[in-house]
């Protein structure tokens, strides 16, 4: 199956700054979409399938003003970073509700800037200090790791993560 080229753009209703999406883990076709405005307010967009790309509707969804997120692994990790550079996980994701229940702050002495997370869960973010780390620890019974790791890499203020073929 290859990737879907379209026929153009559809507007949808919405002032976000961002959005990411990622498949969603029920199977069924549906993907996952968050998004913020530029208050910094988290949104998901509900209903979002191969067949309605468009959703049924956007939903805010409580927590802190953010300035990135992160989605990966199916839809099944969503990370965020705050405007006061503290990570947090999105908790509650099932095939039930892709948009999850709350969030969990992610323990750190060091404050972030921008987070990356692959299709298969692997986390990257990068700190104010520039410098890239990888979230150690994350398994499925454990989506939020135990620690980051500076990977030794300096310079960056942006992080993207694929796969590697």
């Amino acid at each position: 199956m290859g990737a879907p080229a379209g026929t153009g753009w559809q507007k949808i209703s919405g002032r976000l700054r961002f959005i990411v999406c990622s498949q969603a883990t029920n199977g069924a076709g549906l993907f996952s979409v968050f998004g913020a405005n530029k208050a910094g307010a988290v949104y998901y967009l509900n209903g979002v399938s191969f067949s309605n790309g468009s959703g049924t509707g956007w939903r805010r969804l409580s927590g802190a003003r953010v300035t990135q997120i992160a989605i990966g692994w199916f839809g099944r990790i969503v990370y965020c970073v705050t405007w006061v550079g503290s990570v947090y996980r999105r908790t509650g994701i099932t095939s039930g509700n892709p948009a999850g229940t709350g969030w969990s702050r992610i323990p750190s002495s060091i404050s972030m800037k921008a987070l990356g997370i692959s299709p298969t869960g692997e986390v990257y973010a990068v700190g104010t200090n520039r410098v890239l780390y990888y979230r150690s620890g994350i398994t499925s019974l454990n989506l939020s790791g135990t620690s980051w790791i500076s990977t030794g890499i300096t310079g960056l203020d942006r992080i993207a993560a694929g796969l590697q073929l």
